[in-house]
């Protein structure tokens, strides 16, 4: 009976260690919800790439690459002319954003100001990861880093570059 009684006890006092705190519960949690935005759209969500800069949420979104103003939490524009976006990376200069197009074969490059897509580089067969859209733009004698840490280097050989094509 004192055995039951005991297991009994020891089985009660563990039930509320298994139960999942509310998110309020979390003070030490550094992650936690701050805002909630309808972005809308259509089709598969893929990579999301924060300019902390600009303020602005870039998503891989099916065809498009969303745009949003994190300030607001409203869409400020759109990529367009893409078939599927995968990955999506920024220079360091604010002009210059690069998609991965995997169904296309290729990375498109656009204007950070006006969104509009203005060079495409075949990459060959389906391209999705930042580092791969990095390399498929790499400019000769211009490195962008190692696998694990993409850099993309904008200085006056890369400008020139981008401005040739």
């Amino acid at each position: 009976m004192k055995n039951l009684l005991a297991i009994t006890l020891l089985a009660c006092t563990a039930l509320p260690a298994q139960q999942t705190p509310a998110p309020t519960e979390l003070a030490a949690s550094p992650f936690f919800i701050k805002n909630t935005w309808i972005i809308g759209g259509a089709g598969n969500w893929d990579y999301l790439t924060v300019d902390p800069q600009s303020s602005q949420l870039l998503i891989a979104h099916g065809p498009v690459v969303q745009v949003v103003d994190t300030e607001t939490g409203t869409l400020a524009g759109q990529v367009t002319g893409l078939r599927f976006a995968h990955s999506i990376a920024l220079d360091d200069t604010g002009e210059f954003g690069f998609v991965s197009d995997g169904p296309a074969n290729q990375v498109a490059i656009f204007d950070r100001r006006t969104f509009k897509i203005f060079a495409r580089i075949p990459t060959g067969p389906g391209p999705r990861a930042k580092q791969e859209a990095l390399r498929a733009c790499e400019p000769p004698g211009v490195s962008v880093g190692s696998r694990t840490t993409p850099i993309w280097r904008s200085d006056e050989s890369v400008l020139s570059w981008l401005a040739s094509l």
